[in-house]
């Protein structure tokens, strides 16, 4: 079981209790995946909102990550046309 989106909430939020009830764990572990309208402090990245839950009995996460492709523009309002959300991704590996 893969469980990936955006859920608009922290993974530490009580209503993940029935997944980590559930055997899930969070793949990403609080990785800030949206972006600032500005940068504040150094920082252009807002919330860790968008998570991949898996089974821990199943699944095994080699690598996991985001893809900042707000780097890539000038300034984070032209990145944030594109979304305000920064793509995730994992490796993993299946239990036998």
């Amino acid at each position: 079981l893969i469980l990936c989106g955006d859920f608009n909430t922290e993974a530490s939020h009580p209503v993940f209790d029935s997944f980590r009830l559930n055997n899930l764990s969070e793949a990403l572990q609080g990785q800030k995946t949206t972006l600032k309208i500005q940068p504040k402090d150094g920082q252009h990245r807002a919330n860790a909102y968008d998570h991949i839950w898996y089974d821990r009995d199943d699944i095994e996460i080699v690598q996991s990550g985001i893809i900042d492709f707000s780097t890539a523009f000038e300034t984070l309002i032209e990145a944030r046309k594109i979304s305000d959300h920064l793509p995730v991704w994992i490796k993993l590996s299946v239990r036998k």
